[in-house]
């Protein structure tokens, strides 16, 4: 298969993104491209063969979307192996300057941003991987594989030989990549694995209630159950109408209103995939259940619900005009 034309490089360490997009524009014979401007402009020929990359302030999604409408490309994600469970923990802004932007333009923590870049990446090489603990090592590959089912993992030697010969077929599209979306449609497959890494899915009918989801939140992020490190899908708070996107990395879970179809069957209830390690799976979902609306509190109807105790922040207005990969700040708890 013949060479991709851009080579878009991602992560969250910016010393090791960088000395790798620069050994891989030199070992490969590609000009070094810094920062996304251009791919769907004119900026950025595509005849010439480039190494594009992408600093924290840009969206995965955004890049790898614009790679894949494009003709297609690779997409990198560099990980530090050392401190790669770290930085998903992480809640700290990926990028401080985009707080002035305001909330549409915010990228999210560290730890959300290090999750998209592997989620979206159709292959990621862990670098400094040699000083890691065997141990260590293998449940770490095996949590990016969770992550990342569709990308193509690499312990780094050379750039070069990371991606030479190593696609057989043509990537997965780009909003089929991450583990999450895998888990919701039956179809998680991680190449790696490792037996305290795991990834289960919630369904629930019922709406949650604010007030006990905020407890069992809390309960989650102190580890009772486990470490829970990325959790994504949908979910509906019975105080609100629609349905939400639920995006959490670490302890930071945003909450963003998405439009739902008349009849759709997520208007009412939960479709949740949580990756983590030592997860008990059977204890977590019976916390999630307590978190939903009892029979009584189901059967009093919408009308009773909106008068229920719901400590989350308001939502932003989400601006239609807005890229749908942006995340509003609004849900943060």
């Amino acid at each position: 298969m013949p060479s991709p034309d851009i080579i878009a490089v991602m992560g969250v360490c910016a010393p090791e993104r960088h000395a790798y997009a620069r050994r891989l524009a030199t070992t490969a014979a590609r000009r070094l491209v810094i920062g996304p401007a251009g791919l769907d402009g004119s900026r950025v020929d595509r005849s010439e063969q480039l190494v594009l990359e992408a600093g924290t302030a840009e969206s995965p999604l955004r890049i790898a979307a614009l790679l894949e409408s494009g003709g297609g490309g690779d997409v990198v994600c560099v990980v530090d192996a050392v401190h790669a469970l770290d930085d998903l923990m992480r809640d700290d802004p990926a990028d401080p300057l985009a707080l002035a932007r305001g909330p549409l333009a915010h990228p999210g923590s560290r730890g959300l941003q290090a999750a998209l870049a592997l989620e979206y990446a159709t292959v990621v090489v862990l670098v400094n991987w040699e000083t890691v603990p065997t141990a260590h090592l293998a449940e770490t590959m095996a949590l990016v594989s969770h992550l990342a089912p569709c990308a193509r993992l690499r312990l780094s030697r050379d750039p070069a030989l990371d991606l030479l010969g190593a696609r057989t077929t043509e990537p997965a599209p780009t909003h089929a990549r991450p583990g999450w979306v895998r888990a919701l449609n039956g179809e998680h497959d991680p190449t790696m694995t490792h037996r305290n890494v795991s990834t289960l899915r919630y369904e629930q009918v019922r709406p949650f209630h604010p007030e006990r989801l905020r407890d069992t939140l809390d309960d989650i992020d102190e580890g009772t159950y486990g470490r829970v490190v990325r959790s994504a899908g949908f979910a509906r708070l019975a105080t609100r109408l629609g349905i939400a996107q639920w995006d959490q990395v670490g302890s930071a879970l945003w909450l963003n209103p998405i439009p739902a179809d008349e009849g759709d069957p997520l208007a009412i209830g939960q479709d949740l995939a949580l990756t983590g390690r030592g997860l008990d799976g059977d204890a977590l979902r019976r916390a999630l259940d307590a978190a939903a609306l009892d029979d009584a509190e189901f059967a009093a109807g919408p009308a009773v619900w909106q008068g229920l105790a719901d400590p989350f922040p308001a939502w932003d207005t989400v601006d239609a005009a807005a890229p749908e990969d942006d995340l509003p700040g609004g849900g943060r708890r």
